[in-house]
Order: structure tokens, then C-alpha cells, then sequence
């Protein structure tokens, strides 16, 4: 049937009030639908014929969009940075609208009403996602040669470690207990000077964050100048990092587990060239797969040059620097904050749901007042503000085209 003449069964049917642009009561619509609420249907109906919807004080308007007919949308999104909304906003990537996204989170649309509405759907459920935060503390232990051999290790620690992580991945029982082992080691390093716990950060991380430590020394390098006389002089310094620097990003997989991708610098001055210092490095880089309450030994580094030089990594002038053989680096992690899933909460120690059976409806926050359905005569689901009613069981048809269908 032509546009005009469904606008018109529907409003006698409905009860809503409808505004049809000129030149387009005569396009000929189909359609079949049952259960829908009345503004699903305009917005079906126009975005077929290639026109808009919009709604202004209870009427809705099919036809084409001016610029006068947009909306603005206004808010403040405490979750995002400015650049993160902009990124956000980008989904949609409507052409007939703007968006603007301040550093404060206070974010600014323009565009059509029916846009409008799904930008902010989707900024309630981007406040609306629990933000999960972990805590993870790393401990980089050194090992002397004899403080290996008085632990029984006749190669390496993480030579017998990792004999036991290929035989528990080869299917066979395993019981490994890391904590009590790391446990050990750190009562070991208060107790001998031959096993020491070079650094020990903690970090609380968001999902998909990275954070960062150095600890160490800037070493400074004067930047020598001659003068028009022949002289020379200092002309300021420039400065390298030394020492330890650690960098930690963790991305969430579920809500136990967790990837982290760990990189660990370490450096020191081993001689000067001409006053210019001659550092060592090593660099170690991984990605672990870790569970919360886990603790893992992420790897380990060995020391090789054992001369008389001071030995890369630690600090310079320390006898002890000269004996290192491995650097462990340990790890430990924790779930802090975030939203359960409901295996977790089922696994809780307090039922709450136990106490809301005891609650009658009223305290236990359900109102007493139910909702009352509709009719399909009913006038109160015109507004904009209140539900639209529903075609309940009802069947109609509009031809969308040409061909008009028997």
C-alpha cells in the first residue's frame, strides 16, 4: 500500500501521531512484522525508502533530514581518555555528523536522533564494563656459583625447573610448588651475601596498561669543545641510564588468567674509553601466560663474563657483582578488582542469595508496583518519553517498491 495510506491505519490503530514529507506518501512499502514496538517500525519503514525519523514533542517525522534536525548529545564518559572517545566515536562513522572529546572526558555529538540514541547505548556499556586491575610484583634474585652449588643445582636453577616444566607438559602428574620455592629463596637472600634479590617492584595495573620502573644510576658524559685558542673544554653533560630498567604490559584473557608481556634491561659501566663509558647490556623478553594467585618463574639469565671487570647489572666496585652466575626473575600475581563471572560468585564464601530469599519483595528492593501492559489504542506510548506500544499478534503488510504482492 502507498506510504500515506499505512501512516494513516496506523495511526487509527495506534494512536501515535505521524508526519509524512511531501512526495513521499505515494512510495509503495511491504512489510510483514509481529511484536514490534511503533518506533522500530518508522525507523524500518524510512530507512527503506531511503528517508529519516525523527521525534519532536511526541510526533514523529518521516522524510528527509535537514541540518536543523539534529541533535546534540552532551556528557561526561570517566572511563576514557579524549583520544580513546575520539576512537570510540569513529565506529559509527556517520558522515552528516560531529564529535568532539575533551581531555576532562566530556564528549559532544551532533548527528541525527537515531544515532544519537545508539552513541549513547554505547557509551553506557563502555561505563558500564567492569575494569579489571591486578597486581603483579616481580623479584630479580641473583645466584652466585657457590650459593648454587650449596642449593644442590649442579648446572643452573632453572636447569632443573624447566626438566620439570617439559615432563608436567608431557602429560605426566607434576607437584611443583613455586610459591614455597620462591618462598626459600627470598629467606635466603636475607640470610647469605651471596643470593640477592636485586629488585623487587610491584605494580597495579589495569587491563591493557603498561608500567614501568628504572632503577639505577645516570652516568654523565661531558661533551668536550675546543675553543677558537686551541683549548679544550666542558661544554655540559650527556647522561646514560644504568642499572635496572623493568616495563610490564598485562592484558586480561578470562577472569583468572592473564598475558603478560615483560621486558627486563639490564646495564652498567664496565670501563671508560677516553672518558667516554663503555656499558654492557642485557635485555631479557617474554610473554607468560599467568594465573591469578600464581607464582612463576619467568625465566632466568646467566652470567658469563666472570673476569675481574664488574659484571653487567649490578652496580659497579661490589665484590659480589663478580661472582653472579643466574638472575632469576620471579613473579607473582593477583585479580584485585573487576567483575565475576558467575562460576566465581557461585564459589563465594557469603551467599547473599541466601539472605535476599529471607527478604520479603519490598526489602529486598522489588517495587511493589507492577508494570501495566498497554493496549494497542493506547494513547500514553506517543510520548517520547514513555514505551511505545506493541502490535500483539497483529499482522500487516507494506509493499516496499513497485511490485505489489497479491
Amino acid at each position: 500500500m502507498p506510504l500515506g495510506q499505512f501512516v494513516r491505519w496506523l495511526v487509527d490503530e495506534t494512536g501515535v501521531s505521524v508526519i509524512v514529507d511531501a512526495g513521499a506518501e505515494d512510495q509503495e512499502v511491504f512489510a510483514e512484522v509481529r511484536d514490534i514496538p511503533i518506533v522500530e517500525l518508522l525507523n524500518a519503514v524510512a530507512r527503506r525508502l531511503g528517508l529519516s525519523l525523527r521525534e519532536q514533542n511526541g510526533v514523529y517525522i518521516i522524510g528527509q533530514s535537514q541540518p536543523q534536525d539534529r541533535g546534540v548529545l552532551v556528557r561526561r564518559v570517566r572511563r576514557l581518555s579524549a583520544e580513546q572517545l575520539t576512537q570510540a566515536l569513529q565506529v559509527f562513522g556517520a558522515e552528516s555528523g560531529r564529535s568532539v572529546a575533551f581531555s576532562d572526558g566530556l564528549v559532544v555529538v551532533g548527528d541525527k536522533v537515531e544515532v544519537l540514541a545508539k552513541v549513547a547505548s554505547m557509551l553506557d556499556q563502555v561505563e558500564a564494563t567492569p575494569v579489571p586491575v591486578w597486581v603483579c610484583e616481580l623479584h630479580l634474585v641473583g645466584w652466585s656459583r657457590r650459593a648454587a652449588e650449596d642449593f644442590g643445582f649442579d648446572l643452573t636453577p632453572a636447569a632443573d625447573l624447566a626438566f620439570g616444566f617439559a615432563v608436567g607438559s608431557s602429560g605426566f602428574d607434576l607437584d611443583l610448588d613455586l610459591g614455597a620455592a620462591l618462598d626459600g629463596i627470598l629467606r635466603a637472600a636475607s640470610e647469605r651475601s651471596d643470593v640477592r634479590v636485586s629488585s623487587a617492584p610491584m605494580f597495579v595495573l589495569v587491563d591493557g596498561a603498561t608500567s614501568s620502573v628504572v632503577q639505577g644510576d645516570k652516568v654523565p658524559i661531558p661533551r668536550q669543545v675546543t675553543t677558537d685558542q686551541g683549548t679544550t673544554r666542558t661544554d655540559g653533560y650527556d647522561f646514560i641510564q644504568t642499572g635496572t630498567d623493568v616495563s610490564l604490559t598485562l592484558r586480561e584473557v578470562d577472569q583468572r588468567r592473564a598475558l603478560l608481556d615483560l621486558e627486563i634491561r639490564m646495564s652498567d659501566v664496565r670501563s671508560y674509553v677516553e672518558l667516554a663509558p663503555v656499558t654492557g647490556e642485557e635485555t631479557f623478553k617474554t610473554t607468560a601466560a599467568v594465573e591469578a594467585g600464581g607464582v612463576y618463574l619467568l625465566g632466568a639469565i646467566v652470567k658469563d663474563r666472570e673476569t675481574g671487570e664488574d659484571s653487567v647489572g649490578w652496580r659497579t666496585n661490589d665484590a659480589f657483582s663478580r661472582e653472579v652466575h643466574v638472575v632469576q626473575v620471579w613473579c607473582r600475581v593477583y585479580r584485585i578488582a573487576g567483575g565475576l563471572s558467575q562460576h566465581s560468585i557461585e564459589k563465594d564464601s557469603y551467599d547473599a542469595r541466601g539472605l535476599l530469599d529471607e527478604l520479603s519483595p519490598t526489602e529486598a528492593g522489588e517495587s511493589s508496583e507492577q508494570v501495566r501492559p498497554m493496549s494497542p489504542a493506547g494513547k500514553e506510548g506517543a510520548s517520547g518519553s514513555e514505551p511505545l506500544p506493541l502490535f500483539n499478534n497483529t499482522v500487516f503488510r507494506v509493499n516496499f517498491g513497485k511490485d505489489k504482492k497479491p
